[in-house]
């Protein structure tokens, strides 16, 4: 999370399963970053379903949304 805006968007993904929210970026430290890493590399399964989750909450079409608000923008 860097900006305040973040933090209850983030919350929210990581109870929903689809993140490891580690908090402020300015009270996370490189060992904080080292433990989450290895404890997913060390779960292929979770990391897996952390995937599944987050697949469930996009469509995969944003990128297409946005370019059509450009192109109605010109």
């Amino acid at each position: 999370v860097v900006a305040p805006n973040q933090a209850p968007i983030a919350a929210a993904v990581a109870q929903r399963g689809a993140v490891v929210n580690l908090g402020d970026h300015a009270r996370v430290a490189p060992a904080d970053y080292r433990k989450a890493i290895e404890a997913l590399a060390a779960s292929p399964e979770r990391l897996a379903e952390m995937s599944r989750r987050a697949g469930e909450l996009t469509d995969g079409e944003g990128a297409a949304r946005v370019a059509a608000v450009m192109r109605e923008g010109q």
